[in-house]
């Protein structure tokens, strides 16, 4: 299974919905998505309540967009200790 990530966009910012397996060239349409929303006001989040399965690459990914103060929300159980508590509710 490949990656999807739909965009939406409303009065606090945007929201990437990613879903499937966050794995390989995926990872870096993850990120070439999450820079388009740079320019676009308010906190962008991450959806990954639909992702099956992320590769560390993925991981590392995910932690900077946290560290540049994007939320990441709707973390898979497996995924919540390798981001070290990072991952708001």
């Amino acid at each position: 299974m490949s990656l999807r990530i739909a965009t939406t966009q409303d009065s606090t910012g945007v929201t990437l919905w990613v879903s499937g397996r966050l794995v390989g060239p995926w990872i870096a349409e993850l990120v070439r998505a999450f820079e388009l929303t740079a320019e676009t006001p308010g906190v962008p989040v991450v959806d990954i309540s639909d992702m099956s399965f992320a590769a560390s690459e993925g991981v590392a990914v995910l932690r900077g967009f946290i560290r540049r103060g994007a939320l990441v929300r709707g973390c898979p159980a497996y995924l919540i200790e390798q981001l070290h508590g990072e991952v708001l509710p």
